[in-house]
């Protein structure tokens, strides 16, 4: 399951899909904008180990979509996260956009690593 949220002033979806291929990272200048509006918010929170922005296929769907993946999120913190990060993608995205935001498990997230860099990383330790 894993919920899509759209820019302005729509609700989000909940989807429930089959399997998830993490295809490539998703970058290009509008990308990089979000990114570093999700870096500066994942910095205040200490429940978020890395983020990936990655085009992904899910099974019997036809077309690609975009997905944030978060890790180290407990699921209690999950849904105050996706809102979060729905604000900001609201705020710089119209309405006919989406985002997909997932929560991958251990295998995903090996998955995820093959095909991408992830754009956020908790520091652990002294600076």
């Amino acid at each position: 399951m894993l919920k899509r949220w759209f820019g302005r002033r729509r609700a989000p979806d909940t989807l429930h899909v089959g399997g998830v291929v993490f295809l490539r990272e998703q970058d290009g200048a509008p990308e990089q904008d979000l990114k570093q509006e999700l870096v500066n918010l994942f910095q205040q929170r200490s429940d978020v180990n890395a983020a990936y922005l990655v085009t992904v296929s899910y099974q019997g769907r036809p077309e690609p979509s975009i997905a944030l993946c978060i890790t180290g999120v407990p699921g209690t913190s999950r849904a105050e996260i996706a809102n979060a990060v729905s604000t900001i993608f609201a705020r710089m995205f119209v309405v006919q956009e989406h985002l997909d935001i997932m929560f991958p498990s251990g295998v995903q997230e090996a998955q995820l690593e093959q095909v991408a860099t992830p754009f956020f990383v908790r520091r652990s330790g002294p600076y």
